[in-house]
Order: C-alpha cells, then sequence, then structure tokens
C-alpha cells in the first residue's frame, strides 16, 4: 500500500468535497451568498427556501455527485494505474468518500462553511453500498412525508442505516462489510451532529418549516 498516493487521493477527495455547489450557485446566477440569507447555511434546504425547488435540485444531485466521485477515485486510480489492491478497494472508496463529506462541511473554497453532508454521503453510499443507499432514501422520504420535518427524516434516516448494515451482514460481501459499517457509523453521528440545533428546535418549540409538499 503506497501511503503517499493515498494521501495524495484523500486531499484530491476533499477538494471534490470542497466545492460549494449551493454558494456558487446562489452567487453565479442570483448574485447574491446562501449563507446571508434565510436560515444563514449552505444546505439545500436553504438553497430551497431561498431561490427555490429547482435549484435545490440541482444542488442535491451535484453534491450527491461530489460523494460518488470521491468515493470511486480509489477505482479510477486503480484502473488506470493498478495502484491500490483488490481487497483494499472497498476500505480506501470509504476513506476517500469521508474526506469529500468532510470538504462538503468545511469547504477550503468557501472558508470552511459548508452544507450539512447529506447528499454527499448518499453518493458516497452509493458508491460503497447501492442496496444500503435505497435503504436511507426511503426511509427518509417516509418520515418527511408522514411528519413533513426534513431534518428529522435525515437524522432518522441515519440512524436506520447501521441497523441496515448490522442485518445485511449475511449476505454482504466481507470486504465491503466492515468500511459499510463505519461509514454507517460516521454517517449516523455526522448527521445528529450537524443537524441537532433543528431537532432541539423540533422538540422545543415544534418549528422546523415543515414542508407543504414533498421534497427531501
Amino acid at each position: 500500500m503506497d501511503y503517499l498516493q493515498i494521501l495524495y487521493c484523500t486531499l484530491l477527495a476533499y477538494l471534490i468535497g470542497s466545492i460549494p455547489t449551493s454558494i456558487w450557485l446562489s452567487k453565479l446566477y442570483y448574485g447574491i451568498d446562501i449563507r446571508e440569507h434565510g436560515s444563514g447555511t449552505a444546505s439545500h434546504l436553504n438553497v430551497s427556501r431561498v431561490l427555490g425547488k429547482k435549484s435545490a435540485y440541482l444542488v442535491r444531485f451535484i453534491d450527491t455527485i461530489k460523494g460518488f466521485a470521491a468515493a470511486n477515485l480509489a477505482y479510477f486510480f486503480h484502473n488506470q494505474y493498478g495502484i491500490f489492491s483488490d481487497f483494499e478497494l472497498p476500505i480506501l472508496m470509504m476513506c476517500f468518500g469521508l474526506a469529500a463529506i468532510v470538504g462538503h462541511i468545511f469547504p477550503i473554497f468557501a472558508g470552511l462553511r459548508g452544507g450539512k453532508g447529506f447528499h454527499a454521503s448518499i453518493g458516497v453510499l452509493i458508491a460503497i453500498n447501492p442496496l444500503a443507499s435505497i435503504i436511507l432514501v426511503l426511509i427518509t422520504a417516509l418520515i418527511v412525508g408522514m411528519f413533513r420535518y426534513p431534518n428529522l427524516g435525515y437524522v432518522a434516516g441515519a440512524i436506520s442505516l447501521p441497523v441496515f448494515v448490522l442485518l445485511s451482514k449475511p449476505g454482504m460481501e466481507e470486504f465491503y462489510y466492515l468500511p459499510t459499517l463505519v461509514f454507517s457509523f460516521f454517517f449516523s453521528g455526522m448527521l445528529m451532529l450537524t443537524h441537532r440545533h433543528n431537532l432541539l428546535r423540533i422538540l422545543k418549540y415544534g418549528d422546523d418549516h415543515r414542508l407543504s409538499t414533498i421534497g427531501f
């Protein structure tokens, strides 16, 4: 295992994650910094409230691609240059994906003030375990549809992910089980942390900008 090459790929994954989609979109097409409006965050929910649903869908899509592309750096360099071993790929995909998520939350191109990492994480999960990503999205959509609180749906989906991975161990390839499990716990903890203020507001005031239509 070439640790210098892994370091380079990790830095590249972080830079990919650091592309501040919502911030650049708001500045380029609307002449504003999305972080200075609405909830004051670069989240896609704030984009939806301030710039509209079409812009929010675009942000979601690009952020998901960011996570997917960063995780697949392992496959790209393995196929192109043969620098990683087959058994290393799942672990490296997880590591590069995590670097991209950190970049998304703390983007170097936007003063370390980014989004909350949900859709970038979905992109990483699609690369590592597509079935787990489908379960995550379905549970999130179900909770959002039932209670109309997007942040509650995100956290519920994140909490359910480690449970699903643990239950699916018998049918999962050995090399992919541990990286998926580690990622699921990281993802769950990260979502709890980045959405803590919204969750506290729901518990205290019952106010989290409830949706009139499903659009998580």
